[in-house]
């Protein structure tokens, strides 16, 4: 575990997007970003705390956590965005309950972006069997993204 960090050039997602894509951020910019991803699933945690207890909370709440968690973990892999199953799911469910009309059609669009594109970018950034940075940015992020803009679909859910 100490020998960690000694193989693994990349930190988080944040890290990358600070450091990485946008330097001048550096480290006071990793700090803030990172802080308002804390405060995020905090305030969810708080609001999950205040309702009644319900599945889709206890679903949306860990969502979050797991996010938040692979954006600003200190070392990262994407092997570890195997948990994000758990949030992907409930995205792809919000998506159908959102749109009925053509939620299965954006459904279909991520799972192939997802199979398809992760692919080829992978394949086409990869070098000395080593990940590129942006191998670790389109799924959290895009699962941030819909989490944040998703949240008023969640409020609108009778609980199950």
């Amino acid at each position: 575990m100490l020998r960690y960090p000694s193989y693994t050039a990349i930190g988080s997602p944040v890290w990358i997007i600070t450091r990485y894509y946008w330097p001048a951020l550096g480290a006071p910019g990793e700090i803030i970003l990172s802080l308002a991803l804390l405060a995020w699933a905090l305030a969810t945690w708080a609001r999950a705390l205040r309702r009644p207890a319900s599945w889709p909370t206890f679903l949306w709440t860990l969502g979050v956590t797991l996010i938040v968690t692979n954006l600003i973990a200190l070392r990262t892999a994407t092997t570890n965005y195997v948990i994000l199953f758990i949030p992907l799911l409930q995205g792809l469910a919000l998506l159908e309950r959102r749109w009925p009309r053509w939620g299965g059609w954006a459904i279909a669009g991520v799972q192939f972006a997802l199979l398809v594109g992760l692919w080829a970018l992978f394949l086409t950034t990869v070098r000395a069997k080593f990940e590129h940075p942006i191998m670790y940015l389109p799924l959290p992020i895009g699962l941030a993204l819909l989490f944040a803009f998703g949240r008023p679909a969640l409020e609108q859910e009778s609980p199950a």
